[in-house]
């Protein structure tokens, strides 16, 4: 920029005008002044000072240079500077000449980076951005609450290379109509969605959202699907072996078999999680003891147990199966057995029921065998011939079979029920009961009953015997009897004269009975009960009750919870189930009846 150079003792209102300003002097204030007529700041001026801060300076690899002549500054970029160049593919690459070492190429079609060496081209970097991590906290389906509280979705998703994420979200399928409302957080809580539903029955839908985050460059996303059904059924369908109707709102299931079948029942449910439904059931009953003599006088079986309770279905449970066990069974022995072991070994309820021993006698009369009741339960998942303990949700105890003694009985043990786990234990000869050491000194012993952690054990030998006991009159070594085990009663143990009785099934099974000696053998204990604990079911401990609690059989308790529970009376009147196996009969089979609401 050009330097002005003023006039010298200049007097007040001189004027002086250099590169077209004018300027006036004032001596009031001691100085020239530009005029209107122009301004201090000029282009040329302005040029000259920028001009100067680049002129001469060199920065990393570059030069600057200012052009007064023109006004201009240049730029040169040294030779040696690696410069990069954008390609479309591998071939345009390939292609390219004049290049100079360090220099970098970026082939887009690829997303690398190459650079230039003195002996070619070398890959340096392969350009990603990861999309953001498959996202959590989201589940596939929501049941949102009828009565508005709002359902509150966290989507978690992180970005592999720190940039920040924008959620979103959006209807897919159906539609929010009147049926709810979607909120999303702002800021930190951009993440949240708040799902607020309908109280109105008619607003009742379904709908889908897809939730997303993207980091700019990829995206993931998860759908849910979102109903609101101001009503569900528990039950949705049922087979097996069950007898159906109606009444009313409600809808039930029972037990299609007779009382005295000798066949298991099941009914299967597909059941819908967070419903409710309700059940009754009643344990199998063991057999009573039997004979072939008609002046002897043998023990009965023990009675199942009843129960009462509602029934959550928990979440991810889709289907339920109720078992409904037979009755246990009593044969009666041979006049004249031709062989030795050829003479009795009945079988128990065929699921869980413990069998009886065998008799080996082969000149006796009165050889009989009795066993305990079949399983009855709830159990979770589909129909299947093997059931296990794990999967139990609600069991009554089953009794046990009975022993005898001539014209005195030891019962079979009672059924369990939930809220009084245990089974009975199984009765034995009185004379043992009462302490009596006179007379023939045949003596036996019951079975334990089940405990809600172990089965019962096996009746111990008070005394041996070495012609009618589990020796045999040749000194051969009988089996004795069992322990119950995980729903399974145990054996009877054998004997040469009478064998003793099994143990009824529950959720441990009763111990069995020993074989006897002198008309005498031991009963069998009954089974346990047992309620799946912290997955929302509930007794009824009006309509609940353990065997020993009650007289004759539990149909009419079990029908009046029924009753109860629907509100029509007349229903399920059929008598027998679970009642205990008189003198030298079979047990009676379990029973169930399902209930739940249809509107």
């Amino acid at each position: 920029m050009a330097f002005i150079n003023f006039p010298n003792s200049p007097s007040d209102g001189d004027t002086f005008t250099s590169n077209g300003v004018t300027f006036t002097y004032s001596t009031s204030k001691g100085r020239w002044s530009a005029g209107s007529a122009g301004s201090l700041i000029t282009t040329e001026g302005v040029q000259d000072i920028t001009g100067a801060m680049f002129t001469g300076n060199t920065e990393t690899g570059i030069t600057a240079t200012y052009e007064d002549s023109d006004g201009t500054i240049d730029l040169a970029v040294s030779a040696s500077t690696p410069t990069a160049t954008i390609l479309a593919d591998m071939a345009a690459l390939i292609a390219l000449t004049g290049m100079s070492i360090g220099q970098t190429a970026l082939v887009s079609a690829l997303n690398k980076v190459f650079m230039y060496t003195s002996s070619g081209w070398y890959l340096i970097a392969t350009m990603t951005n990861a999309s953001p991590t498959s996202i959590t906290g989201v589940a596939g389906t929501y049941t949102l609450a009828i009565d508005g509280t709002p359902t509150v979705v966290t989507v978690a998703s992180t970005d592999p290379e720190g940039f920040p994420l924008t959620f979103s979200y959006a209807v897919t399928t159906g539609s929010l109509g009147s049926t709810a409302t979607v909120a999303q957080g702002s800021g930190a809580n951009a993440n949240v969605f708040t799902i607020t539903p309908s109280t109105v029955e008619s607003n009742a839908g379904t709908f889908s959202l897809t939730f997303s985050v993207t980091d700019g460059a990829g995206a993931v996303s998860v759908v849910s699907a979102f109903s609101l059904v101001f009503f569900q059924k528990a039950i949705t369908s049922v087979s097996g072996m069950a007898t159906s109707g109606t009444s009313g709102t409600w809808d039930y299931w029972y037990t299609s078999t007779s009382a005295t079948s000798n066949a298991d029942n099941y009914i299967e449910l597909t059941v819908v999680p967070g419903q409710t439904f309700y059940i009754g059931m009643i344990g199998a009953s063991g057999s009573g003891a039997g004979s072939i003599n008609p002046s002897n006088v043998g023990a009965e079986g023990g009675p199942g147990g009843y129960a009462a309770a509602s029934i959550l279905v928990p979440s991810g449970v889709t289907k339920m199966t109720v078992w409904t066990g037979a009755g246990g069974n009593v044969r009666l022995g041979n006049a004249s057995p031709s062989t030795a072991g050829s003479n009795i070994s009945t079988a128990g309820g065929v699921q869980g029921g413990g069998r009886s021993g065998v008799g080996h006698g082969s000149s006796y009369q009165v050889l009989s065998g009795a066993s305990g009741g079949g399983l009855v339960g709830l159990f979770e998942g589909a129909y299947t011939t093997t059931r296990t303990i794990s999967n139990v949700h609600l069991m009554v105890g089953s009794g046990g079979g009975g022993g005898a003694y001539a014209s005195s009985q030891g019962d079979g043990g009672f059924g369990g029920v939930p809220n009084d786990e245990s089974g009975g234990f199984g009765g034995w000869d009185r004379r043992v009961g009462t302490g009596t050491t006179s007379g023939t000194a045949y003596y036996t012993h019951g079975g334990s009953g089940g405990t809600v952690s172990a089965g019962g054990a096996k009746a111990a030998l008070i005394q041996a015997n070495s012609t009618y006991r589990y020796s045999g009159t040749n000194g051969a070594s009988f089996p004795q009897a069992t322990d119950g085990g995980a729903l399974t009663g145990g054996a009877g143990g054998d004997s040469s004269y009478d064998p003793g009785a099994g143990g009824g099934a529950g959720y441990y099974g009763g111990g069995g009975g020993v074989g006897g000696g002198g008309w005498s053998y031991g009963a069998g204990g009954g089974g346990s009960g047992y309620m799946k604990s912290g997955v929302g079911h509930n007794i009824n401990t009006t309509y609940t009750k353990a065997g020993d609690d009650y007289s004759g059989n539990g149909q009419p308790y079990v029908a009046a919870y029924a009753h109860a529970i629907i509100g029509t009376s007349g229903l399920f009147s059929s008598t027998n189930h679970g009642k205990k196996g008189l003198w030298k009969e079979d047990g009676n089979a379990g029973y169930a009846i399902i209930m739940c609401e249809n509107q």
